[in-house]
């Protein structure tokens, strides 16, 4: 299990996309690393994203969810990752107002659930989502990592998958933007579009997967769904 911050980034409007990936992997990511306990990260992942709200039908809710980048940070425990948000990543956010229009960062537990090792350069969907009925995370993650991946797997889901990951946030975490306080996001990785499609434009397996997220307090309109693909910026996945 890694410990790991999703800080998600969402570029001003006179912002080009470019010149805004340039600034995050150029010069947001290496202050990072210079700035108190940003030192202690052990890796950091550049993901660019292609394609919002990828599952399609699902968009309900989530209108203002749009990001531009998202960037995974790893950390070898949860002291110095809540360190780096609080002494590192929000002064490095504020500081750049003119260039980040929107930010969240959230504190997670990485649970990989399947791996097939592999080297392509693979397409990542992430699926964040906010707990919108009366349940505890806990209690959500409980379901999620039990009876709903258990579901996923009866449906043969996973043969279609190159790697699977849970991401929990942190029980007593919470995002200072409560719009963005995400509770936690999957991430299934594919071959191409359209293996990822097989799935996630599939009913017959989409179907059943979001009935049965109302049983882990959530529903397919609070699930923001990207499509994007990823850049190792330094250091060695956990």
């Amino acid at each position: 299990m890694a410990i790991k911050i999703f800080t998600l980034l969402r570029k001003a409007p006179d912002q080009e996309s470019g010149q805004f990936d340039q600034f995050v992997r150029n010069e947001f990511v290496p202050k990072l690393r210079e700035t108190g306990t940003g030192a202690q990260a052990i890796a950091a992942v550049f993901n660019r994203i292609e394609e919002m709200n990828y599952r399609e039908g699902a968009m309900c809710n989530v209108d203002g969810h749009d990001w531009s980048v998202i960037l995974e940070t790893y950390f070898p425990d949860e002291t110095s990752a809540t360190a780096a948000v609080q002494d590192c990543l929000i002064p490095l956010i504020d500081n750049a107002a003119d260039k980040i229009a929107e930010s969240a960062n959230v504190i997670v537990r990485e649970l990989i659930m399947y791996d097939r090792p592999n080297d392509i350069d693979a397409v990542k969907v992430f699926g964040f989502f906010r707990i919108v009925f009366d349940m505890t995370r806990r209690q959500v993650f409980d379901h999620w990592y039990g009876p709903h991946a258990d579901l996923g797997r009866e449906m043969n889901a996973f043969q279609a998958f190159l790697k699977y990951s849970q991401n929990h946030t942190l029980e007593e975490y919470h995002e200072r933007n409560s719009r963005f306080d995400y509770d936690g996001a999957s991430i299934v990785f594919f071959d191409s579009y359209p293996t990822a499609a097989s799935i996630y434009r599939n009913p017959e397996i989409m179907g059943p997967m979001e009935v049965d997220e109302r049983n882990m307090g959530t529903e397919p309109g609070a699930v923001v769904s990207i499509a994007a693909r990823e850049t190792l910026l330094f250091g060695t996945m956990p």
